[in-house]
Order: structure tokens, then C-alpha cells, then sequence
């Protein structure tokens, strides 16, 4: 996989990056609708219009727009394929075909997302161009090329397999692990999160040699773990319980998108929501915490069998099967979250020293270079002084302890909020972008910050 650096092509640039799409392969929850796609796509070309303003009050049309999907883009983990034997930190050839089945998969469940991506990068964005006055004339218009970047994520990491690598290229997008430019650096940064194995045992983004086998046997994340064996065994079971006439895909994807450790608070939060609860009646109710139980009971074993590798002490896969259990009662859930308080303070981990590849590190360190990370939440932004970095994070935030303020909104995703290096917090909904103009006119290198979504 590649660390992709953004050629100079044009003086006045800009960067969108968005991340946590999460496109599944359809067997337990479904995409975001196109309309999701298509209100991104227009708001991307309204702020390219307004970036076109500029500090002098004159208008000058960008030149380029790179946009940067930050990992996550597709979810190959939450899947029923996984829920028998086979799991996607085996090796072999079985898992080949499993995986190849899945990521196909899951091409074809987000096939509008990507075509829409594709006609992007072929038709460019139209722009009005200046008048004598320096202000946009309506009545003409001049296509601005758009560069199109995915990069791996901990859903994803398999992004360069020679399986999948060649459809994106159809599609004229790239593929890296990391994007970079004279004043920004692009990356996922799962790393940060002690679930995804932090400091200690992270996995490497595989460089696929030999295109019959996917990777070596290895031992899974504590967040690989919770995603295959307890997620898609729990969404397996709910699917199988036909009598339970609800929207179930809609609950799957809040809980595969969010922390992992707000699964159960997700769940309680679901059986409670005006909208859904009032349609369970007191047996199906128990019916779902039942399945959700016994899910916890096969991941704890399955987790003990396997050792998967985190940050954490020794014994916190008791720890975390007590916490996941915790659905109802407010006693028991206030002891395990007192128990389990490390887990939920990943900002322990340096955002910079975890996440970025290790060539990145000193050019992180640059003055004025901003760090764009896709995995770590909103919250753990962090805002740049004079002469310093910003480090701006996409992810979605974690669930409030309470879970009667918990707003559940349509199956678009969870809303959060978003902090833009100035300290200015902004709402928006996930999956989140932000805007960053280039400008060699700007003193301070990428002179603009807009979330744009």
C-alpha cells in the first residue's frame, strides 16, 4: 500500500476529506441511501464555490479539489459470512475466497456511491469563472479536475489486495494508506484506539504479493474480535428470529458504525426510541436482550480461545464481557463503567505518534502542518496555536452516559459534533468531511476550514 502524495498541479487547491462511510456487503445491515451521497457531492461543490472568495474580496475559481476518503469506506467485517468457521485473521485460501466474497460484496451494495465517484473524477466540477470584476459570471462556467483517494481503514485494511485494487482503478480512484501534501497529512488513525490494538500488536497493512492468500494467520483486534464475533453473531441471531417484525438493519448499522463499546447503550437506547420501542411488546423486548446475552457469551468465549491483542490489562476480557452485558439497570452498568473507565479514555494515546506512518512523523512535526485523521472521535480534535499543528479527527462521538439523552435520529446515522482547529465546535452529521483550501496567497498555507457536512 502507498503513502500518495498530492502532486503540485495549480496554485489554488482544495482538499475534502470525509471518512466512515461504511459500506457493508448487504447480509446484516445496508448502505447510507444515495441521497446521502448525492447531498456530500453538492455540498462539496457549494464549498468549492465558496472558497472561490477569497481574504482580498476577489473571486478566483479553485483550480483543484482532491478528495480523500480516510478509511472505513467499506465494512468487511460485519458480515454473516464471517459467523462460521472461517474469520478473517486466518490464512489460506479459504479465507481468500471468503474475503473475495465479501468485498465483492460489498462493491456492488455501495456500486451508486462509487459510479457517483467515478463520474466525478471523469466530468470534474463546474465552477463559474470571473468576470472583469473578479466576480463569478453565471452565465459561463469552467470544469475543475477532481482527484478521487481512498484509504484503508481498520474495516478496510484489506483495501490493496489485488482482488479489490483493480476495481477501484476502474472506477479512476486511488488507493493508499496515507495522502499527504505540502501542508496536510491524510491517514485513518485507528492506531490511537486501544480496541484496535494501539501501541502493541496493530496490524500491518499487508502488502499482497501473492494473490491466492489473503495473510498469514494472526491474532485479531479486541475491535476485529467485537465485530465478527459478537456484532454479526448477534445480527445473525435477531435476523433469524422471524416473528420480529422491526426494522432490525437500522439498529445493526448504529451499532456497527459507533464505538464499540457503546453497543449495549445503542441497543438500549433502540428498545427505548419513540419510533421503535413502542413497536416491541414486552417479549420481544426480551427476546432481543436474550440474543444480545447469549452473543456476549460466544464472543467471551471465542475472545478467550483467541487472545485478541489490545493495550488493555490481562484480565479485561472479563471485564469487557461484564460491560457488554450491562443493557438494563443502572447499578450494575454504573459498576462495570467504573471498572471499564481506561477503556473509554483512548486520549491516553498520542493522536500523531500512533496514527501517522513512521516517514510521516517528522514531517508531522513541521510547523503549520495539519493532521486530518478519520478514526479517532470529533471530541479529540485538537486546536493549533500560533506556529503549531491542528489535528482534526472525523469520527463519530462516543454516547453520552445517559442513555435517556441519547437522540436517536433516522437511519442516516447518529449526529455529532465536530471541532475545527480554531476551537469553534460545529454540528454535523455522520460520516463527517472537511474542506481546506490551498492557496498560495494564504500565509499560512491551507488558508481556509469549513466542515461542510
Amino acid at each position: 500500500m502507498l503513502q500518495v502524495r498530492e502532486p503540485r498541479t495549480g496554485k489554488d487547491q482544495m482538499l475534502i476529506v470525509t471518512s466512515n462511510w461504511s459500506i457493508p456487503d448487504g447480509t446484516l445491515y445496508r448502505p447510507l441511501p444515495v441521497d446521502r451521497a448525492d447531498d456530500f457531492l453538492r455540498a462539496v461543490k457549494r464549498a468549492a464555490l465558496r472558497f472561490g472568495f477569497r481574504r482580498d474580496g476577489n473571486y478566483r475559481p479553485i483550480t483543484h479539489i482532491d478528495l480523500v476518503l480516510a478509511g472505513d469506506t467499506s465494512d468487511w467485517l460485519v458480515s454473516r459470512e464471517w459467523t462460521q468457521k472461517i474469520r478473517p485473521w486466518q490464512g489460506g485460501s479459504r479465507t481468500t475466497e471468503m474475503f473475495q466474497r465479501v468485498a465483492s460484496s460489498s462493491l456492488r451494495s455501495g456500486a451508486r456511491f462509487f459510479a457517483r465517484l467515478s463520474r466525478l473524477v471523469r466530468r470534474g466540477i463546474a465552477l463559474p469563472s470571473p468576470d472583469k470584476r473578479s466576480r463569478p459570471d453565471p452565465k459561463a462556467t469552467q470544469p475543475t479536475p477532481v482527484r478521487i483517494t481512498l484509504l484503508s481503514g481498520d474495516r478496510d485494511r484489506w483495501l490493496g489486495h489485488p482482488m479489490v485494487a483493480p476495481l477501484a482503478v476502474g472506477h479512476c480512484l486511488g488507493i493508499g494508506t496515507s495522502w499527504s501534501s505540502r501542508s496536510v497529512i491524510v491517514c485513518h488513525g485507528d492506531t490511537s484506539d486501544p480496541l484496535s490494538g494501539g501501541s502493541y500488536c496493530q496490524p500491518s497493512q499487508e502488502r499482497f504479493g501473492d494473490a491466492t492468500a489473503l495473510t498469514s494467520d494472526r491474532q485479531p483486534t479486541l475491535a476485529e474480535s467485537l465485530a465478527v464475533d459478537l456484532l454479526a453473531r448477534f445480527g445473525v441471531a435477531i435476523f433469524e428470529q422471524r416473528d420480529l417484525k422491526i426494522p432490525l438493519a437500522s439498529l445493526l448499522r448504529r451499532m456497527a458504525t459507533g464505538w464499540p463499546l457503546d453497543m449495549p447503550r445503542q441497543l438500549a437506547a433502540w428498545l427505548t426510541a419513540p419510533g421503535t420501542g413502542e413497536l416491541l411488546d414486552g417479549r420481544a423486548k426480551k427476546c432481543l436482550v436474550d440474543t444480545w446475552q447469549r452473543a456476549v457469551g460466544h464472543w467471551h468465549r471465542e475472545a478467550r480461545r483467541g487472545d485478541p491483542c489490545s493495550d488493555l490489562e490481562c484480565d479485561s476480557l472479563d471485564r469487557l464481557a461484564d460491560w457488554m452485558s450491562c443493557i438494563e439497570g443502572p447499578t450494575t452498568a454504573d459498576c462495570s463503567r467504573n471498572r471499564l473507565h481506561e477503556l473509554l479514555e483512548p486520549s491516553v494515546f498520542s493522536l500523531t505518534d500512533h496514527c501517522l506512518p513512521e516517514n510521516q512523523h517528522s514531517e508531522a512535526n513541521r510547523p503549520l502542518r495539519t493532521v486530518v485523521l478519520g478514526h479517532p472521535p470529533a471530541e479529540r480534535s485538537l486546536s493549533a496555536n500560533v506556529g503549531q499543528r491542528s489535528t482534526v479527527c472525523l469520527g463519530g462521538p462516543r454516547l453520552p452516559d445517559a442513555t435517556e439523552s441519547l437522540l436517536l435520529h433516522d437511519s442516516n446515522g447518529a449526529t455529532g459534533s465536530c471541532i475545527v482547529p480554531s476551537g469553534q465546535r460545529i454540528g454535523c452529521s455522520l460520516p463527517a468531511a472537511i474542506a481546506l483550501l490551498d492557496s498560495e496567497a494564504e500565509k499560512d498555507g491551507y488558508g481556509g476550514v469549513d466542515f461542510i457536512s
